[in-house]
């Protein structure tokens, strides 16, 4: 049985995120904003949308598509 090596480079281009770090921080902001808005109307988001959220920020998901992507998540659950 043998098993392949994945390229020497496979790691690098999984580990690079898609936008770049600043882009990464003014998401994280703007994820934070978001639930503390949130937090003061009593709000606590699910572990669901803390996960899309997570993914937003990573640059996984695109702006435009979070709110269609929630809605989804929480047609499934």
């Amino acid at each position: 049985m043998t098993t392949q090596t994945p390229p020497a480079d496979a790691d690098k281009l999984r580990a690079k995120p898609p936008i770049s770090p600043a882009e990464i921080e003014r998401r994280r902001k703007q994820v934070e904003a978001a639930k503390a808005e949130e937090r003061l109307e009593g709000i606590q988001p699910s572990p669901v949308a803390d996960e899309i959220f997570a993914a937003y920020i990573r640059g996984e998901i695109k702006a435009e598509d979070l709110v269609e992507v929630c809605k989804k998540a929480m047609r499934e659950t």
